[in-house]
């Protein structure tokens, strides 16, 4: 209705739409599908594999058990997926995704936002504006979109691909392969380990004799290609026979 209300599903598949006003939708049981529309809206999904809409307003939308499907719709809103593969999508503005437990399909949507992976093996992807993206635990695949990303690898064995913009990858823990393209423009690399982790460069044709080598006014290797580069910090010119470099 056009007020704020409390909607519960019960154990069968159920469809709840809050209409207007600030509303509360409870799944319950089964698969269900709730939608916020206008208004700041709570939607819990709770068992079952349910479909989450936001809608318009700064909601926030809990998976809880199953494999869910979120998008928050216009708004700032904030996305927890809880346990199972979820696959959430912020949508418009500036949003926090947390994919929780589960191996899930994560993304920003338009906005500055912040995604974290959770625990278990992720996809997670910044689409457009400058967003973080965090990995956490797990093998994770990152990918900043564009704007200007930061990208924090975690725990595992994680690919970090900046994608256009001015992006700052971090691998943290694990053997971590950080890939370049023809579209990567100026990203930072942290915390690159000889020996442990690999750059890629995803660019037909390519070879080493592509790459040039110099050091930026700090001392670290900067690596140039086609008007694109990447500084690796804590890396010299002496480092450049020591680097993994593979060509895709």
């Amino acid at each position: 209705g056009s007020g704020n209300d409390r909607l519960h599903g019960d154990e069968g598949d159920d469809r709840l739409f809050g209409d207007l006003g600030s509303d509360y939708l409870y799944g319950g049981t089964g698969d269900d599908t709730i939608a916020g529309d206008s208004g700041n809206d709570r939607l819990y999904g709770q068992d079952g594999n349910d479909i989450l809409s936001g809608g318009v307003g700064d909601d926030r939308l809990y998976g809880a058990a199953g494999n869910d499907i979120g998008d928050g719709g216009g708004g700032d809103d904030r996305l927890f997926g809880g346990a199972g593969d979820d696959i959430l999508n912020g949508g418009d503005d500036n949003d926090r995704v947390h994919g929780d437990e589960g191996s899930d399909e994560l993304s920003g949507g338009e906005g500055w936002d912040y995604v974290f992976g959770g625990v278990d093996d992720d996809a997670i992807y910044g689409a457009s504006g400058n967003d973080r993206l965090y990995g956490q635990d797990g093998n994770d695949l990152l990918d900043g979109g564009t704007g200007n990303d930061r990208l924090y690898g975690g725990a595992g064995a994680d690919r970090l691909i900046g994608n256009t913009g001015q992006d700052i990858l971090f691998g943290d823990g694990g053997a971590d392969v950080f890939v370049f393209n023809l579209t990567s423009g100026a990203d930072t690399l942290r915390d690159y380990e000889i020996g442990i982790d690999s750059l890629y460069f995803d660019i037909a044709g390519y070879s080493p004799s592509n790459l040039g080598f110099s050091e930026d006014i700090n001392g670290d290797l900067l690596i140039g290609w086609d008007n694109q580069s990447v500084l690796i910090e804590g890396l010299d010119l002496n480092d450049q026979e020591s680097l993994t470099i593979y060509f895709m």
